[in-house]
């Protein structure tokens, strides 16, 4: 970061529209300070490829085709109660110690983030 150069990270929901777009931090705007460019067609392959089962479980999960992810399961306080490397293409994951609820299962590969909810019985 300088007098004339700074870098930010943005998320854009997945509805956003191409075009140009402008940055508004505090008092400064930046009027079309940069411009989103989209796809369409190409999928996300954490959303198309891995996938996640049973759900509800009991005693296991499975994880398939995320070898080489990280993989956190967090309860709904945010409690990181589960953390594992995935190392094969089908792997099974123990929750045989979790209380019965509602859990959160996200899954890091490739700087792409999959969440989503896990109920153990």
């Amino acid at each position: 970061m300088n007098d004339t150069q700074f870098e930010a990270v943005f998320n854009f929901p997945a509805e956003a529209s191409a075009g140009s777009w402008d940055v508004h931090v505090d008092d400064m705007v930046l009027i079309e300070g940069f411009t989103v460019n989209l796809l369409s067609g190409i999928g996300d392959p954490l959303e198309t490829l891995v996938r996640t089962f049973p759900n509800p479980a009991s005693h296991l999960f499975f994880i398939e085709n995320a070898a080489g992810a990280d993989m956190t399961v967090f309860n709904t306080m945010g409690k990181n109660i589960v953390a594992q490397k995935i190392t094969s293409e089908m792997q099974a994951i123990d929750i045989s110690r979790l209380s019965p609820g509602i859990y959160i299962v996200r899954i890091m590969m490739n700087g792409n983030d999959r969440v989503e909810k896990l109920l153990v019985n």
